[in-house]
C-alpha cells in the first residue's frame, strides 16, 4: 500500500517531490498511524464494511475492484484528470513484491512494526 501511494504521490506532484526522500516519506506515513489509530482504524473498518456485507457482495466487490478489472477500463487506459494528470498513473505494475523495487528491508520492517503495533487488537490482519 505505501509504495503505490508514494508513486501515485510522485505522478501527481513531480515537482514537488522529486527531492523528497522515501526515509520521511515512511516516517510521515507511521506517524500518522501512531497519532491517528483510532480514526485510521475506523477508516478502514467503515471502507470495508466489517461485518455488514454478505459473502457474495464481497467476492463481487473484490472483482470489482481488482488491478485487471480497474486496469482495464477504458476511462483508466485513455484518460486525463482535470490538472492534465493521466489517469494511469493510478495502476503501477500490479504485482506481488513489486514494493522491493522501491523500498529497502529496513523500511519494509519498519512499516509492518508500526502497521501491527497501531492496528493491534482491531481484528485487521495485513500479511503477505
Amino acid at each position: 500500500m505505501f509504495v503505490s501511494l508514494w508513486h501515485f504521490g510522485k505522478k501527481l506532484a513531480p515537482e514537488e517531490t522529486a527531492d523528497y526522500p522515501i526515509e520521511k516519506a515512511v516516517e510521515a506515513f507511521c506517524l500518522e498511524l501512531k497519532k491517528q489509530t483510532g480514526d485510521t482504524i475506523k477508516r478502514i473498518a467503515e471502507f470495508l464494511g466489517c461485518g455488514f456485507i454478505e459473502a457474495e457482495e464481497v467476492r463481487g466487490i473484490v472483482k470489482l475492484c481488482s488491478f485487471e478489472s480497474l486496469s482495464s477500463l477504458e476511462a483508466n487506459r485513455e484518460g486525463k484528470l482535470p490538472n492534465g494528470v493521466e489517469t494511469k498513473a493510478f495502476f503501477r505494475k500490479g504485482e506481488v513484491g513489486g514494493w522491493r523495487d522501491t523500498l529497502s528491508e529496513s523500511l519494509a520492517e519498519e512499516i509492518d512494526r508500526t502497521m501491527e503495533e497501531k492496528f493491534q487488537g482491531s481484528g485487521l490482519k495485513f500479511s503477505c
